[in-house]
């Protein structure tokens, strides 16, 4: 049997010794290092500030480039903002417009027009606390141009707002004839003129057809002449007993013909309309020639003060009786 001598032995225990003091050591070192990383204070046992956030105080929206229009129907036109301090923690703002059916904005603030007119684009912080507003004027596409319309209408027909000031124009000396039952949409928007300087155009709807004239209230429907004065068209008549309907709608100086049984809107006999008095229709007529039936049909639908009015021209005194 193999004898260890004293130093053998006591050499094993200095190697075994030094082994776990190694391994107690780097324990401590890494919990030191741990704990290091989870404290929030300093090696001067001061709490670490977190960073504070800073508000917005100011938002400015930048024009575009000097010649940029926002057209009808055309590509967007991209607004910025200058956010103020610059510094701010939270540059985020919400765009928004004050008529959509003029120019809608995007998230990122692309403006797209969609017909003529002036609109309010704004643009706020997240919270709201603060904004800035840019009012821009949409511009008619110079290649569009009002479609002329032709006599007569046989078929289903829907005119649509083409965001121009008149979307529509009937030239003929005589009234653009609706007929062989076919129905007339006109929707919200839509401006439609009489051109003819005979002071004859208007619009008649025969036995079995059907006008449906469907405005909004921040979106009418009008009806005009050649131009300003009274009586610069003839106006509406109507023959048949279908759905013929006129909510949101202007007939601006109609009523003109020479002969006293016409007038801006004109109902045969055994006719029947139907007019919403929520804002109503508005006629402002030539002397003496408003709505004339003969055993017609009006329905009246709207509440008790909304009225339908009939004047000679803006601000003229009101008759019938209201």
């Amino acid at each position: 049997m193999k004898k260890i001598s004293f130093l053998e032995r006591n050499g094993k225990r200095v190697r075994l010794f030094l082994l776990r003091s190694l391994m107690l050591m780097a324990a401590v070192v890494v919990a030191t290092v741990i704990f290091v990383a989870c404290d929030d204070t300093d090696v001067n046992g001061i709490e670490d500030e977190k960073p504070k956030e800073v508000a917005v105080t100011g938002v400015t929206i930048n024009p575009p480039a000097a010649g940029t229009e926002v057209i009808a129907g055309g590509s967007g036109v991209t607004l910025t903002v200058t956010i103020v301090p610059a510094n701010a923690t939270d540059k985020t703002v919400t765009w928004s417009s004050s008529d959509n059916t003029i120019a809608t904005v995007s998230a990122t603030g692309v403006v797209t027009g969609l017909k003529e007119g002036t609109v309010t684009i704004t643009a706020a912080t997240k919270d709201g606390a603060v904004s800035a507003q840019f009012t821009l004027t949409v511009k008619p596409d110079p290649t569009k141009q009002p479609v002329e319309l032709k006599s007569p209408i046989t078929e289903n027909t829907t005119l649509k707002d083409l965001g121009l000031d008149v979307d529509y124009f009937y030239a003929g000396n005589d009234q653009l004839s609706v007929e062989n039952n076919a129905v007339l949409t006109i929707e919200p928007g839509v401006t439609i003129q009489f051109t003819n300087t005979g002071r004859r155009g208007g619009i008649i709807i025969k036995a079995g057809a059907t006008i449906k004239a469907i405005g909004a209230a921040t979106n009418r429907i009008q009806f005009i002449g050649a131009n300003n004065e009274k009586g610069s068209w003839v106006g509406i008549n109507v023959e048949s007993n279908t759905d013929n309907q006129f909510v949101y709608c202007d007939f601006l100086n109609a009523g003109s013909w020479d002969r006293t049984d016409a007038g801006a809107l004109f109902l045969i006999e055994g006719a029947k309309v139907g007019i919403s008095l929520n804002e109503g229709v508005t006629i402002f007529m030539a002397d003496n020639h408003s709505i004339v039936g003969s055993s017609a049909l009006i329905l009246i639908n709207g509440t008790a003060d909304r009225k339908v009015r009939f004047t000679r021209k803006p601000g003229d005194v009101q008759f019938p009786n209201e």
